[in-house]
């Protein structure tokens, strides 16, 4: 790919969106993954929220809701109130980290099959390498979800390094849009709403998925719309 031509010239957004795009379904499985889900219950991790809550924020140790809603950002405080610390009574931060990663490795192994030929595992554990080259090449400053996955030990076979590069990955970016959208004067629930002035989400479906009501998502974006960041629902620049 050129970097200097036009088109489909290279440039550091379209590395990072071409990165998300390849790691994200790698990384996501810990959280919806059928294999994930039944870890979680076996461990008494109460519904689908209880064991998202519990898995991201296990690295941690024992989060409190003040931290998760630090750092996750954009849930409504009494949506992650429920889930924590109540799941601490269940289960270990050690017992879920366990078992967020033998069911992430259940789920891609059986996706990826058994990778039979030669070929096939010199690629995933080229992929391995290349996920960890770019990890080691993060910056840990200001990024307190990756700081605390850095601590974990990495996995040793090419399918967990894989897997556990791609979360570092993921929560390194994560990390980042929540340092923009603090410095741009954003809450989490305007965080949302911006989100969904790009078309990339439909309101209902995010605003069902973080928890704010419709009182609270209205008057969120009548302040944007106040500041000039919005016209009619729709973002200015």
């Amino acid at each position: 790919m050129s970097e200097t031509g036009s088109g489909s010239e290279w440039s550091p957004a379209k590395a990072a969106r071409s990165s998300w795009q390849v790691l994200e379904p790698v990384h996501a499985v810990t959280y919806f993954s059928a294999e994930c889900a039944e870890q979680y219950r076996t461990l008494g991790l109460k519904g689908f929220w209880m064991g998202y809550f519990a898995s991201r924020s296990a690295p941690f140790g024992e989060a409190s809701p003040e931290l998760v809603n630090a750092t996750f950002f954009n849930f409504r405080p009494s949506m992650v109130e429920r889930a924590l610390p109540d799941a601490w009574a269940h289960a270990s931060p050690a017992a879920v980290i366990d078992a967020r990663r033998e069911g992430s490795m259940a789920t891609l192994s059986t996706l990826l099959g058994n990778l039979s030929s030669s070929t096939e595992r010199a690629e995933l554990a080229e992929a391995a390498d290349l996920a960890e080259r770019a990890v080691d090449a993060c910056a840990v400053a200001g990024r307190p979800l990756f700081a605390a996955l850095s601590a974990l030990d990495r996995p040793e076979d090419p399918l967990g390094r894989l897997w556990h590069a791609a979360t570092l990955l993921r929560e390194h970016r994560g990390d980042g849009h929540v340092v923009a959208n603090v410095a741009a004067g954003l809450d989490g629930l305007q965080a949302n709403i911006t989100f969904v002035a790009t078309g990339a989400v439909p309101r209902d479906r995010l605003q069902a998925a973080r928890g704010w009501t419709d009182d609270e998502w209205d008057a969120a974006e009548a302040r944007l719309t106040e500041r000039g960041w919005l016209v009619a629902g729709s973002l200015t620049t």
